[in-house]
């Protein structure tokens, strides 16, 4: 048995649509003028079992050996809805009884044979299990062990218009407008009604066949859309980027870095990265090198929201070359990357040939198309792994039916904000795969909005996929084959209230420098960022070792604190109240880190009071807390906390509301195991500003409680 299966689902050669009572009657045909493209074993060929050409508008097959084989356009259809597969075939030779031809249905695992026998004007209607290789016939035997008789089969040279039609719950195979078997999908053809993946020629024993056309013709629902969203989107060519095998563009959180790979050696893919230069222009891409690129086929997979970590298909071993499949990541530093270290993963062998991840901005979940046994709707769906504390991805669990279909889903890409997902789908499609996004609904990752194809003004009748978008919406970024070659094309994306609902929520984007207080040089550090109200540790970047830049995406609804902490340096600390984020915005703040000395004085930036009194509100603990540390791996340390405020009210006022509040953080501290001994409690009131002025900025910045390191 020859099993033949495309690696891509596309739509053929030609497309007809009408509509029925709301849904979409499609007719697809592939006219045998040349070779279908993407039909996988329909290249012209010769050896000693098979000889396969194109004359005068015939798919002309000489099929030698004694087995069954057939060619294959592997898609998606709802099989639930009505639909019908014909072709014309004329048999030129047939060595026996059994020698025939006709249509193979695809569904999932079982392969429907549908055949004629010319010599013996007979059928035979079976079907195949591809993983256990078990046969099931449904006609009768007929005289010298040929099929069940059907008058209707015409002799050699002669034409034979098949159709096969599933509707209402029966299975019709009809030769020459002669039904010559029906049977209700009940009866062991379940499959047929439930999902078809693939279509195509058949041919058995020694035959020499010629099929004149192959067309499927079915019902599905109305695409769902939202009419006029991205109406006047413009795509062009990313030139720059074009080269063999140009694709899976993948932009960072940030928005500054842009991964793709490309197979300029013409043995395997190879990374490339451009840097931006504004938020929609990027300088020319450069190869990424070693030890990232290596002997086996790289790809990166997600990258950091610093972009100073990405994660990448494949292993690594010990010396730079390819260990095989799995997951890896790599740091940048001050020479380069690191050597990729092996991430493990827990996931379910997939039975899909490709399958694709990528990362939420947070890293700590991983969304992942695989076909797993049991478990998938169809083709490949989409899943999602949580990463634990030891950084293993875990078992995979299905999105479900809002995200999922009977078809392939592809490409997955979340946006910065951590809940819009986008990726491609061969079902419900302008022809092949399209793009598609839903929003997450809550935190179990399992709840999704219903998919929704992003509409005509993205996706074309090709094939669409990659999808990838700017942090800030205005611009994404696919890989299509339209007529702009199999490249990457950017798309300026309209921002109209329909548009929106289809687009990321806004974020913030915070970036700078992370540097020594005293010498303003940069600093490779940590840094982490909380949710202020439960001090809970939502995410964590790193400041780039040449120049210390960093960056963290925030979304709304949170009070954050971002600190960066660094052996020697007491962690500094911002805080950033995003409860509404109305539009996307990027802030620049630059974090000082105080050396651990005597005399530093250090603003604790995230302790919050009431207006006007001196209660510690609960936001405050995570920023106690590292005090706290500080005070306990230095057991001999000594520290003047220090209340300030601004030049508002009295004198008299502000220096009594300025010590109550620096005796709350002493008597905290004692609270939680200082000594009083190495604790004293002092307020300025207004009388030591830091930025003099009566702006609000100002204000701010006097408003304060530092502590000054007394004793070591």
């Amino acid at each position: 048995m020859t099993v033949s299966r495309a690696l891509v689902s596309v739509i053929l050669l030609l497309s007809f649509l009408s509509h029925v009572n709301g849904q979409i009657r499609r007719t697809e045909r592939a006219d045998f003028d040349s070779r279908p493209r993407y039909w996988s074993w329909m290249e012209p060929y010769a050896d000693q079992n098979i000889e396969r050409s194109y004359v005068d508008g015939y798919l002309c097959v000489d099929h030698k050996a004694s087995n069954n084989s057939w060619s294959m356009f592997t898609t998606a259809y709802d099989a639930t809805h009505p639909y019908s597969v014909t072709t014309t075939v004329i048999a030129d030779r047939a060595a026996n009884n059994v020698a025939g031809g006709g249509i193979v249905i695809q569904c999932g695992e079982w392969f429907y044979m549908f055949k004629i026998e010319v010599l013996g004007k007979a059928i035979w209607v079976g079907r195949w299990k591809s993983k256990d290789n078990v046969w099931q016939s449904f006609t009768q035997a007929g005289p010298n062990n040929g099929g069940q008789p059907a008058p209707s089969v015409k002799g050699l040279g002669e034409r034979n218009v098949l159709k096969v039609e599933v509707a209402q719950g029966q299975c019709t195979f009809t030769v020459n407008n002669v039904v010559v078997f029906q049977k209700p999908t009940t009866e062991n053809l379940e499959t047929l009604s439930q999902v078809l993946t693939g279509i195509g020629p058949f041919y058995s024993n020694s035959t020499k066949l010629r099929f004149d056309d192959m067309n499927i013709s079915f019902t599905e629902r109305a695409l769902p859309i939202v009419p006029d969203a991205f109406k006047g989107a413009r795509k062009s060519v990313m030139e720059q980027f074009a080269g063999p095998g140009s694709r899976y563009p993948v932009i960072s959180p940030n928005g500054k870095q842009l991964y793709f790979i490309k197979n300029v050696q013409g043995t395997n893919d190879d990374i490339w990265v451009a840097e931006a230069t504004s938020d929609s222009t990027w300088a020319d891409p450069v190869l990424i090198g070693k030890p990232i690129n290596n002997d086996g086929p790289n790809n990166v997979i997600s990258v950091s929201q610093d972009g100073n970590e990405v994660l990448l298909w494949g292993r690594y071993n010990a010396n730079g070359t390819s260990a095989g499949g799995g997951f890896s990541t790599a740091r940048r530093t001050t020479d380069g990357w690191t050597l990729p270290n092996e991430v493990s993963n827990l996931h379910q062998r997939s039975v899909a040939t490709t399958r694709e991840e990528c990362l939420s901005p947070d890293r700590k979940v991983m969304i992942a198309t695989r076909e797993v046994e049991g478990a998938t709707r169809g083709g490949k769906d989409l899943y999602v792994s949580f990463r634990d504390e030891r950084g293993t991805y875990g078992e995979l669990k299905n999105l479900g039916p809002n995200v999922n279909t009977a078809g392939n889903e592809a490409g997955p890409f979340l946006a910065a904000d951590g809940k819009t997902l986008y990726w491609a789908s061969s079902t419900d499609t302008y022809g092949s795969d399209d793009i598609y996004v839903s929003k997450r609904l809550d935190d179990t990752w399992l709840n999704w909005s219903p998919r929704q194809n992003l509409g005509p003004s993205i996706n074309t009748n090709q094939w669409d996929s990659y999808f990838c978008i700017h942090p800030n919406g205005k611009y994404a970024y696919v890989n299509t084959s339209d007529g702009f070659s199999s490249g990457i094309c950017r798309i300026d994306l309209p921002q109209d209230t329909l548009s929106r609902t289809l687009l990321p929520d806004p974020v913030v984007v915070v970036r700078g420098r992370v540097l020594d207080a005293k010498t303003r040089k940069p600093l490779s550090v940590d840094i982490s960022y909380e949710d202020l109200a439960t001090s809970t540790t939502i995410g964590t970047a790193i400041s780039e070792p040449k120049n210390g830049t960093y960056s963290v995406v925030l979304t709304g609804g949170k009070t954050y604190g971002v600190y960066a902490e660094l052996d020697g340096y007491f962690p500094v600390s911002e805080n950033f109240p995003l409860q509404t984020i109305a539009a996307y915005t990027e802030v620049e703040k630059d974090l000082y880190l105080e050396p651990i000395t005597v005399g530093a004085v250090i603003r604790l930036n995230n302790l919050f009071f009431d207006t006007d009194k001196s209660d510690l509100r609960s936001e405050s603990d995570g920023e106690l807390r590292r005090l706290i540390a500080l005070l306990t791996s230095r057991p001999t340390m000594k520290i003047s906390i220090e209340g300030h405020t601004d030049d508002r009210g009295t004198t008299a006022h502000n220096d009594r509301l300025s010590k109550a509040r620096a005796e709350s953080v002493s008597q905290w501290l004692q609270q939680h195991g200082i000594a009083p001994s190495r604790l004293t409690a002092q307020g300025f009131g207004k009388r030591q500003p830091v930025e003099r002025g009566t702006s609000d900025a100002a204000r701010q910045k006097n408003r304060r409680v530092d502590f000054r390191i007394v004793e070591l």
